[in-house]
């Protein structure tokens, strides 16, 4: 395999090559507060980060291999398969190599379809249409729309990174919040260079694969330009409130990522989602419900391709394999030995 490459991902000139401009939007998918975060991070806002869910480098020594998050939909009578490969965003090199299932479908695809169309994440289109949506009105500042004790608390997350707290003070509170945890995450070593997706966008365009995106760029940094002022102010309240945790969050949703497990995935996503049914529609079910007419055209005329998106969209009833089943389609947890069980949440009757 030639998973190891992902490691030189950040340098080089080319298409995919190069820095991106922090913070970018593929890095900024899926990363808001604990609980805000689950429903946007996991829902994997193709932009948002937290994509979700792919497999596997380590194993214990006598335990099974890692099973990865990859399943097999095929509509009986169709030729083509749809190989739905649930993607982490952000992760670090130690992550790789992804597990086996991940390339057995690379190369069966004839296609590869990301969340967004290749390219978006290094454009220089996308910082700059970032920080138009995310401006305040002019002569409004950070300080103004948010609590006295949330601006205190913003100034001594910046201190603590060495950074000017008027670096914020132009942008909105959802902004604010992507950073601060973008940050984070890079703290850890993880970055959306080594993110699933923008691994196998690079495979695409050097094996001359064809690839595209189910949204645009304006309509995922909508998601965000969109949110009610309450939605914002509780995004960086518990962003403030948890950024303390996201060393553990990280590695939970990495474990649960590692085994292929969306019974657990769910958990982390939907603990939370009774207190945010309007960020659950709009960051998840109403996307979900918009890709299938998409995915099932895909594979007319016998063609297999690819699906990269964040695992938060896969499991449970509103997931898009339970969608998918309710279209007719046959599901499989896809390995490179062939199927294996699937958990209770992972398609949904």
């Amino acid at each position: 395999m030639r998973q190891g490459g992902v490691n030189g991902l950040a340098s080089g000139g080319g298409w995919g090559k190069g820095r991106r401009v922090f913070p970018p939007l593929s890095f900024l998918r899926r990363v808001g507060s604990a609980r805000v975060r689950r429903i946007v991070w996991m829902a994997g806002v193709g932009m948002l980060m937290l994509g979700g869910i792919a497999a596997c480098r380590e194993k214990a020594e006598g335990q099974a291999p890692l099973r990865g998050c990859v399943w097999r939909a095929w509509k009986p009578g169709v030729e083509g398969s749809l190989f739905l490969a649930g993607t982490i965003h952000i992760l670090r090199a130690e992550d790789y190599p992804l597990a086996p299932a991940y390339e057995a479908a690379y190369r069966q695809a004839d296609q590869v379809v990301l969340e967004l169309p290749p390219g978006t994440g290094r454009s220089e289109v996308l910082a700059r249409r970032m920080r138009e949506r995310a401006a305040l009105p002019h002569g409004r500042h950070l300080k103004d729309v948010i609590s006295e004790d949330e601006w205190r608390r913003v100034e001594a997350w910046a201190a603590s990174q060495g950074m000017p707290v008027s670096a914020f003070s132009g942008f909105h509170p959802w902004y604010v919040s992507l950073v601060i945890v973008a940050v984070e995450y890079a703290r850890l070593g993880a970055g959306p260079d080594h993110g699933v997706d923008h691994y196998y966008e690079l495979r695409a365009y050097e094996d001359g694969k064809p690839a595209s995106g189910l949204e645009t760029m304006e309509f995922q940094l909508d998601l965000f330009a969109e949110m009610t002022p309450q939605q914002e102010l509780d995004m960086l309240e518990q962003t403030l409130s948890e950024v303390e945790r996201v060393k553990e969050d990280f590695a939970e949703m990495l474990r649960a990522w590692k085994s292929g497990d969306l019974d657990a995935l769910d958990e982390l996503l939907y603990r939370e989602a009774e207190q945010y049914p309007e960020l659950m529609d709009t960051f998840l079910k109403k996307r979900n419900q918009a890709w299938v007419p998409k995915l099932m055209k895909m594979t007319e005329g016998g063609k297999n391709v690819l699906v990269l998106v964040g695992a938060g969209h896969l499991g449970g009833k509103a997931g898009v394999l339970s969608l998918l089943r309710a279209q007719g389609c046959e599901i499989e947890h896809f390995t490179e030995s062939g199927p294996v069980a699937m958990g209770s949440a992972d398609v949904e009757e």
